[in-house]
């Protein structure tokens, strides 16, 4: 899967289209589909990982790093989320 793929499918796990995530961060439409053939700058990589909360390099690389829980943690719906950081606070 590459970027553009993790990109559209947690977006669309998160109720997002692509083009409602470009317009809601001021993208141009089909900026990200584009990302396919162009480089993308670094601060739209970051503003997307930022609005889907996920991390920056899983969303880039696809790996998940030395942390396999927060990979699966940032891949969770919004509402399994909050669920999790609800359960954790009261701990």
């Amino acid at each position: 899967m590459n970027m553009v793929e993790r990109i559209k499918t947690t977006a669309a796990r998160q109720g997002y289209t692509l083009a409602q995530l470009e317009r809601s961060l001021g993208f141009g439409t089909r900026t990200i589909y584009k990302w396919d053939r162009n480089l993308p700058s670094v601060d739209k990589v970051l503003a997307v990982a930022n609005i889907l909360q996920v991390p920056l390099s899983w969303l880039v690389t696809g790996d998940v790093g030395n942390s396999p829980l927060e990979a699966r943690f940032a891949l969770l719906s919004e509402t399994d989320k909050e669920k999790v950081d609800t359960s954790w606070r009261s701990a």
